[in-house]
């Protein structure tokens, strides 16, 4: 609800859809820096202690 509220309000206010599609490209390019930081999937991660 609050993305559709949100990409109206930023076409009424810049009377562009730049600001929704661009909004929307930086959230997926952090989450796909966020994704590539993540543990792969089982996978154990050993601490070498000396």
């Amino acid at each position: 609800m609050i993305s559709s509220w949100l990409g109206g309000w930023g076409y009424e206010t810049f009377g562009t859809h730049w600001v929704a599609f661009g909004s929307s490209g930086v959230i997926l390019i952090v989450a796909a820096a966020v994704c590539a930081r993540l543990p792969k999937r089982g996978f154990v991660q050993v601490r070498m202690t000396t």
